[in-house]
């Protein structure tokens, strides 16, 4: 069983990321979904990568000093339309853009009905600590990058470690990263091993072909496509 992730609804869309377009051709293909969530100044989630957003302006403006309803209005999708127009029946990846963007963002997926399909991403433990306190049913993944390990002397294995004991879900690491060994660790301490970001086919065909349990992409036909070829199982 594999998780296929469509980076903002997939970049060979044809049209614009985060969108629910892009979306909703994704899920059509069979991947799930991913993106990236931030509070509006009201505190609503909304789903747009950079803290800084113009929408049609030319001046750019910081999406958390904006009320919902003028981010709207520049285009940009709420995670609870994203629910509304597509449901909930696929898995939803999210990077923590903002901190404290969690909570709010649980009890929209919480509302839509089922958090058991939500992945919340961050590099933080402790504030994944914070999470998986207030919430034991949604999905947790770390965003390990290895040369930050290295800086500070953990090895990956410890890191891992960290992980299991606070019931993290799954280790997101550029796919190229992931060796034997750490794939075996990873499994042994019963985590997931994610990999980011493949977009072209013989990338996807070596980062699935190592036995990763996920994959994100821009290029999501070429992906599925792949993973057809391969005969893997992928996440309804």
């Amino acid at each position: 069983m594999v998780y296929l992730f469509a980076h903002r609804g997939g970049f060979d869309s044809g049209g614009p990321e985060n969108t629910i377009a892009a979306f909703a051709r994704a899920l059509e293909l069979g991947a799930a979904l991913e993106s990236d969530v931030r509070l509006s100044v009201d505190g609503v989630p909304v789903l747009v990568h950079d803290h800084q957003f113009s929408g049609s302006s030319l001046l750019p403006r910081r999406v958390r000093r904006l009320t919902v309803d003028r981010l709207e209005r520049m285009g940009t999708l709420t995670l609870r339309r994203l629910y509304g127009e597509l449901g909930s029946g696929f898995h939803l990846s999210l990077d923590l853009k903002d901190r404290d963007a969690g909570p709010a963002t649980i009890a929209v997926a919480r509302e839509a009905g089922d958090v058991s399909r939500l992945w919340l991403v961050h590099d933080s433990i402790p504030l994944l600590q914070r999470l998986r306190r207030l919430a034991p049913d949604v999905r947790l993944m770390h965003e390990t990058r290895l040369r930050d390990l290295a800086r500070t002397s953990t090895t990956p294995e410890a890191n891992m470690d960290l992980l299991a004991r606070w019931k993290v879900d799954a280790q997101n690491t550029h796919w190229a990263h992931w060796t034997p060994a750490l794939l075996d660790a990873a499994h042994q301490r019963g985590l997931l091993a994610f990999g980011s970001i493949a977009q072209e086919r013989s990338d996807m065909v070596r980062a699935l072909g190592k036995g990763l349990d996920g994959l994100y992409t821009d290029h999501v036909e070429r992906l599925v496509g792949v993973a057809r070829e391969l005969n893997l199982e992928r996440t309804p």
